[in-house]
């Protein structure tokens, strides 16, 4: 997993960097909003660390900035802990807010359940998207124990479309075909 840091604070942003470090993450630095910009618009990252109050570009803007083109996960850490600001923080797209002093053991259960969030959430949405593959059937073929095709056939799937447009070999009966599941075409 890769994150990206975006802190002013020198010493706060090499100290997360190198936990992050120990417990396998790799991590990237930067210490101003125009930069972690950047970042984040040439580099793929898995999460990122938000300072709010950063040169150049705060993090508000950074973390709005980022929603026009991603939706990668932001934990905005800062000192700013009123209300408003947290409010604030959610509404321009952050997944959560850390209050500055934290500890690190709250930084790291945090980002492993906003990564455990999202993995879930991409394996449902997949199983979505696989249900709601476009089926195409090239032949029927004969069963074993009833060698007229028909409804008893077995149809040999030639492709199952899907977004990276690999091709799936795959057989179903007829009544599963028939039970709405595909649309035979042949």
């Amino acid at each position: 997993m890769h994150i990206l840091i975006i802190e002013d604070e020198e010493q706060l942003c090499r100290s997360i960097a190198e936990g992050l470090r120990m417990d396998g993450y790799e991590t990237d630095t930067c210490l101003d909003g125009d930069e972690g910009l950047e970042l984040c618009m040439t580099e793929n990252y898995d999460l990122i660390l938000l300072d709010l109050m950063l040169p150049k570009m705060d993090g508000f803007e950074v973390c709005q900035a980022i929603r026009e083109f991603s939706d990668m996960p932001i934990v905005m850490l800062t000192a700013k802990g009123d209300d408003m600001d947290k409010i604030l923080g959610l509404e321009y797209g952050a997944d959560d807010y850390i209050t500055k002093p934290f500890s690190v053991g709250i930084l790291k259960a945090t980002i492993k359940n906003i990564l455990t969030n999202r993995a879930l959430l991409r394996r449902v949405y997949n199983s979505i998207e696989d249900e709601e593959r476009v089926v195409q059937v090239y032949e029927v073929l004969p069963e074993e124990d009833n060698p007229q095709q028909g409804q008893s056939g077995t149809y040999q799937i030639n492709r199952i479309c899907h977004p990276a447009g690999s091709d799936i070999q795959q057989e179903i009966t007829y009544r599963t075909a028939s039970n709405g599941c595909y649309e035979p075409h042949h």
